[in-house]
C-alpha cells in the first residue's frame, strides 16, 4: 500500500526526473561547433515557417481575421522562445558573436512582429483600405527591410566567421534564403 509520504517522494523524483530533462531542452550540450551551428539555425528555422504562413495568410484573398491572429500569436511566442533559448545556450570556446547576433536578430523580430506586422494587419483586416493605407503599409514594410538588413548582415557575418574558425562549411538553406529575400 503507498503512503502518503511514498506518493509524495514519487512525485518528487518525477518533478526532479522531468525539470531535469527541461533544463536540458532549455540548456543542451552542444559538444561541437556543428552541432552549435544547427542549433541556433534551427531556431531560427522555427521562427522563418510561422513568418512565411503570417505572410502568406495576409495575402490570400479570403483573409479569416480569426487564422491571421492566430498566426500571429503562435509566431509571436515562437520569437519569444527561440530568443529565451539564445539567452540561455552558453558560449562556444568562447565565441559569444554568434549566438549574440542570433538574440539580436530573434529581438529584432519580435519588435517588428509585435509593431510593424501588427499595424499592416489593422488595416488588412479591414478589408478595405485607402491610398493612405496603402502608403503607409509601404513605409512600415521599407522602415522593417532597411532595420532588418542591419540584423541580417550581423548575424550572417557571425556565422560566417564561426564555420571560418572551426573549419564548418556552410551550405545553402532555401528556407532562410527566402526569409532575407
Amino acid at each position: 500500500m503507498k503512503t502518503p509520504i511514498n506518493i509524495m517522494i514519487g512525485a518528487f523524483v518525477m518533478l526532479l526526473f522531468f525539470g531535469k530533462l527541461d533544463l536540458q531542452a532549455q540548456n543542451p550540450v552542444l559538444t561541437d561547433p556543428i552541432q552549435y551551428n544547427d542549433f541556433i539555425v534551427d531556431e531560427q528555422e522555427k521562427i522563418a515557417v510561422l513568418l512565411f504562413a503570417l505572410q502568406d495568410e495576409m495575402a490570400v484573398e479570403e483573409l479569416s481575421t480569426e487564422k491571421l491572429w492566430s498566426i500571429h500569436t503562435d509566431l509571436t511566442n515562437q520569437i519569444e522562445e527561440s530568443k529565451n533559448t539564445m539567452m540561455a545556450l552558453a558560449d562556444y570556446d568562447g565565441n559569444t558573436e554568434f549566438r549574440d547576433a542570433a538574440i539580436g536578430l530573434y529581438a529584432f523580430y519580435g519588435r517588428m512582429v509585435e509593431n510593424a506586422y501588427r499595424k499592416i494587419m489593422e488595416i488588412i483586416v479591414r478589408h478595405e483600405y485607402t491610398e493612405e493605407d496603402l502608403l503607409r503599409m509601404e513605409e512600415i514594410i521599407a522602415q522593417i527591410t532597411e532595420e532588418e538588413a542591419t540584423y541580417d548582415t550581423r548575424y550572417q557575418n557571425a556565422q560566417t566567421e564561426f564555420a571560418a574558425r572551426y573549419g564548418i562549411e556552410l551550405l545553402e538553406n532555401d528556407l532562410l534564403n527566402n526569409l532575407e529575400e
